[in-house]
């Protein structure tokens, strides 16, 4: 029985070596950092599964884990055996979960469908700012599109996209009296 949840079909193009019906079957720590985020632990920050060997089942369950999560903020998923059906999970998270800001998938089996996925997540979610990619098997296109999301989220902390953003909510800053007053002068006496 799955640590979270029902029980997950194995994802059609995953070619995991672990069973997805058994949590028992993963590594210890696999398991712990999943309860460890399941129970929203403020001292992990960061979920480092690179290069464990992990799969579409484990991200499933580690999204489950990080919908409610308010401390995670870097997702170190690279080198592994993560598909689009793993990326398209992660697309879920995107849009729920506002504290990931690092996302780093580098060296999976992910292909313009689950990057498509990614880049969907990425038009609702606000703070990804740093989402690697490379050595998957995505067209230049469309990493080059993902990239423009993640780089306009990485943007939008800066203290000019701040200000961008204060703008197209509440409009430009109202001019200072004295200047608006000094401009009808000018307009009064010409």
């Amino acid at each position: 029985m799955p640590l979270f949840g029902k029980k997950k079909k194995p994802s059609p193009d995953s070619d995991e070596k672990r069973s997805p019906d058994s949590i028992e079957a993963w590594p210890p720590e696999i398991r712990s950092d999943l309860e460890r985020v399941a129970a929203n632990d403020p001292s992990l920050t960061t979920v480092p599964w690179g290069n464990k060997g992990i799969g579409d089942d484990e991200v499933i369950q580690l999204v489950e884990a990080l919908r409610d999560n308010t401390h995670v903020t870097n997702l170190s998923l690279y080198a592994n055996n993560i598909t689009n059906s793993g990326a398209k999970a992660l697309s879920e998270l995107l849009r729920v979960n506002g504290k990931v800001t690092h996302l780093d998938l580098w060296g999976n089996k992910i292909t313009d469908a689950g990057a498509e996925a990614l880049a969907k997540g990425l038009r609702v979610n606000a703070t990804i700012t740093t989402l690697f990619l490379w050595g998957d098997n995505i067209s230049a296109d469309l990493e080059q599109k993902v990239k423009q999301l993640a780089k306009i989220n990485k943007e939008a902390f800066s203290p000019e996209g701040a200000r961008r953003r204060k703008e197209a909510e509440v409009g430009p800053p109202p001019r200072h009296a004295a200047a608006e007053a000094a401009t009808s002068l000018s307009r009064e006496r010409a």
